[in-house]
């Protein structure tokens, strides 16, 4: 079982896996706005 700083890193390496890095604005999957490594918000124009 994965714990503290572990589970984070495990985290940021299936994020930056699966989502990918993009400097333009895309819909994910599930029509969210993203852009980077899957950041969304009111800030992405």
């Amino acid at each position: 079982m994965a714990t503290g700083g572990s589970a984070l890193f495990l985290a940021s390496t299936m994020i930056t896996h699966f989502e990918g890095l993009k400097f333009k604005p895309y819909f994910d999957g599930g029509g969210v706005l993203s852009v980077c490594y899957g950041h969304t918000g009111k800030d992405i124009a």
